[in-house]
């Protein structure tokens, strides 16, 4: 492929990302225009949110445990660091 098939196929893509993700969704809502450093503030903040989410879901997954447990975990994971 040339150059020039690249760059199209690349713009196609980066076009259609763009069109399909929830990152973007808010350049369909407004009509004011983004800089890049703008567009890429946009989809790390949906990227810390979709992992907070993600992280939530595993700690919803976790055992409950008492103070006491919670405590004695937290010496494991600090002796774990230290050593």
């Amino acid at each position: 492929m040339s150059e020039h098939s690249d760059g199209v196929i690349l713009q196609e893509g980066i076009q259609k990302l763009v069109e399909t993700s929830d990152a973007f969704a808010f350049l369909h809502d407004e009509e004011d225009l983004y800089s890049l450093d703008h567009l890429k503030e946009q989809y790390i903040n949906e990227h810390h949110r979709q992992h907070s989410i993600k992280m939530i879901k595993k700690v919803d997954e976790q055992p409950l445990m008492s103070v006491q447990e919670c405590l004695e975990q937290a010496k494991r994971l600090r002796d774990q660091v230290d050593s």
